[in-house]
């Protein structure tokens, strides 16, 4: 027996009975916790039970994990309700089938399909080498994973080479260069008949903008078609889909656009907001929409702080998230520090959790980028915290970070036999690629094998390869700038010197910042290295260190985690998914939100992605949300008073105003109090919520 709320039990039994309206289509939009999943296994539950074919049912996800995770509720509850099973696919298994089918009809040639990033990059190299000339002012690595990043995403838009240049990078149209090589590694790729897991749904849309009969033939297969995670879907998908309903199926989405957070991968709000219904109504078929608005994963001060954040998107159909009765207290906790960073505080936190009887594997901390865990990773690393990351290799194993790490060291030329070998080669390359040499991989590769050999004459090594003749003039002339800042290093760094003021006058003398805004692609990632640097420096500043005591610190072995430890990730891998303790690191206004520019140059989409990201990240949390900010004395007024200084920049994220958190605590209480003062004071929003917040009415479905 499962329990519904009255919302679920509707969307369970959507179009029961033929509705005089002639609605069959249904758009269901379900808040974060809301049961979604649940609801989808009932509603194909339901709809075996009126006796629909289950080959006829169609259930479809966007990534493995969650194929794998429904299919095995759903086919729990079939077999105890004694039901046929249904087969649940991921959208990119649909593709594979549809492939398939076409090589066997002779329609396309049977294609490989490489999982290998490797022989990916394989062929983007001889696309690359026949797109000449290339442009040898940006940093190569980094422009080759740009490349399938912006092919990817043309692909989950549709676009053809002769049409991508609609597919922009950072708003802004790509160069030619870009163009010729996505025809070029097109053309290869048909040549070798091989496929990216992107092909397969763009290779049979491809096939079927040129052929009506083709794009007929895959349509009007299925009764019922649903889509979990709607906000989710690209164009490319978006298409796919309206092909295989026809003129046939009945299609339910379920999804919720303020979770819509992989605008990199295409998809974005409006899918939800007004393309479903423009798509699917028509004469015959029309669109119903179903709201899932109670959560079952965190208590009214959370469902509050969440609302007063998101409606600030214009990008968003207006919606409440409601606290279910059944929900226990969720505590939101804020800390910011005057003197030090707050994250220096993250071990006492962790200790007070534990001492409660707590478990470390019911924490997450989540990060906007990867770039923004260093200081929580080294205060736990200091205080013997465990831990793992998701996502991204620890702080110490990072390459951007070991650059800095071989800058100090080769300054103190010392505490070599300390460092981890291929850490050391890791660094070394990453000092050649980001100091504006030019160098091919190889050659970055071949060098810093020869400078991380012997470490300590690794200056002579590099001092002789300015004279070798197969590097080309103006590199040779870059390196010999970068030999004299290097040798300025270890005439002015002191083991006894303070690390933070020894990384200020490494970057003064190396200008790597320069050379990061440069060599990239995107800003972002020329901002993500910059704000990794500060975040280093914070650290030093924070705990005092000498240049020598932070190398001793680098230089501790990290072994893999054993038994209890807390996750670290980002907001992106989170979603999905939830824990007891969630905290939320470094809400600097303009890293989370994130933006390069000032303040007030970034774009409204932008800023409205950016707001769905910490709402997806402070909806994850179950009974303690802690955020951790700068000292922001407008924030302290904000909250005293709920106004702040007008003309003051936010030094905390602007989500903290946003969320309203000291109102969001009164109101909750009131809440849980069952009466509220003031109500003509109180947003309209709010006396909403407490309107409907009880009673949440079970029925029982069986």
């Amino acid at each position: 027996m499962v329990a519904l709320t009255f919302e679920q039990q509707a969307v369970v039994t959507h179009a029961s009975n033929a509705p005089s309206d002639g609605s069959s289509h249904a758009l269901v939009a379900a808040v974060a916790g809301s049961g979604k999943s649940t609801t989808l296994v009932e509603r194909i539950i339901y709809l075996l039970s009126q006796g629909t074919d289950p080959q006829r049912i169609l259930v479809l996800m966007f990534n493995k994990s969650a194929q794998v995770d429904f299919q095995n509720k759903l086919s729990q509850r079939c077999r105890q309700m004694q039901l046929p099973n249904v087969q649940v696919l991921t959208f990119h298994a649909l593709g594979l089938r549809i492939c398939r089918w076409m090589s066997k009809q002779g329609i396309m040639p049977s294609m490989r399909l490489l999982e290998s990033d490797g022989k990916l990059q394989q062929l983007l190299k001889q696309a690359i080498k026949a797109s000449a000339p290339v442009p040898r002012d940006k940093d190569q690595q980094e422009m080759q994973q740009e490349l399938l990043d912006w092919m990817d995403l043309c692909k989950s838009e549709n676009l053809p080479p002769h049409k991508a240049h609609a597919c922009k990078v950072d708003g802004k149209t790509v160069d030619a260069f870009f163009l010729r090589v996505f025809a070029n590694y097109e053309k290869l790729r048909h040549q070798q008949d091989i496929q990216s897991f992107s092909d397969l749904i763009y290779d049979p849309l491809r096939l079927c903008a040129t052929d009506a009969a083709l794009a007929k033939r895959l349509g009007n297969r299925y009764d019922h078609i649903l889509v979990d995670e709607y906000q989710d879907i690209n164009l490319s998908q978006q298409s796919l889909l309206e092909l295989l309903a026809g003129e046939r199926a009945k299609v339910m989405v379920v999804g919720d656009e303020d979770q819509c957070i992989y605008a990199w991968r295409g998809s974005r709000p409006e899918f939800m907001g007004q393309w479903f219904e423009q798509r699917f109504s028509n004469e015959a078929h029309k669109v119903q929409r179903y709201t899932l608005s109670y959560t079952f994963r965190f208590g009214h001060q959370l469902s509050l702080l969440a609302n007063s954040l998101i409606r600030h998107n214009r990008q968003r159909q207006r919606k409440l998230c409601i606290s279910h009765a059944s929900c226990g207290e969720t505590k939101i906790i804020q800390r910011g520090f005057k003197s030090e960073a707050a994250e220096s505080h993250l071990p006492q936190l962790l200790s007070q959790w534990n001492l409660s009887g707590r478990k470390l594997s019911e924490v997450a901390i989540l990060v906007r980028t990867f770039s923004m865990s260093l200081v929580s990773e080294l205060q736990l690393r200091q205080a013997g915290i465990a831990y793992k990351i998701e996502g991204a290799a620890p702080c110490s194993e990072r390459a951007e970070l070991q650059l800095w790490l071989v800058l100090l060291s080769l300054g103190l030329d010392k505490g070599w036999a300390d460092q981890n070998k291929t850490f050391l080669i890791k660094g070394f390359q990453a000092l050649l690629r980001f100091s504006g040499l030019y160098l091919t991989a190889s050659w970055q590769e071949s060098i810093a094998r020869e400078m991380a050999s012997a470490p300590e004459k690794a200056l002579k090594t590099f001092d002789d390869l300015t004279d070798n003749s197969q590097i080309k003039p103006f590199v040779r002339s870059r390196m010999r700038d970068c030999l004299r800042a290097w040798r300025w290093l270890r005439k002015h760094l002191q083991p006894d010197m303070n690390a933070a003021d020894a990384l200020v006058g490494i970057e003064q003398q190396c200008d790597l910042l320069s050379q990061f805004r440069s060599q990239s692609l995107r800003q972002e990632l020329a901002t993500d290295r910059q704000r990794l640097y500060e975040s280093l420096i914070d650290f030093a500043r924070a705990s005092d260190y000498s240049l020598q005591a932070l190398l001793a610190e680098f230089s501790k072995p990290q072994t893999q985690p054993q038994g209890d430890c807390l996750l670290i990730t980002s907001v992106h891998q989170s979603k999905g998914r939830e824990w007891p303790l969630v905290i939320l690191p470094e809400l600097f206004d303009g890293r989370f939100p994130w933006y390069a520019g000032s303040a007030g140059s970034v774009l409204q989409a932008d800023l409205e992605e950016e707001r769905r990201l910490f709402y997806v990240a402070a909806t994850r949390a179950k009974e303690q949300l802690l955020l951790l900010h700068p000292y922001d004395p407008r924030l302290a007024r904000f909250t005293q008073n709920n106004r702040a200084a007008k003309n003051s920049t936010p030094v905390a994220s602007r989500f903290l105003y946003e969320s309203q958190l000291s109102e969001v605590r009164q109101w909750s209480a009131q809440i849980e109090q069952g009466e509220m003062t003031d109500e003509e004071k109180l947003p309209e929003w709010v006396k909403n919520y407490f309107d409907i917040v009880y009673p949440a009415q079970l029925v029982d479905v069986k």
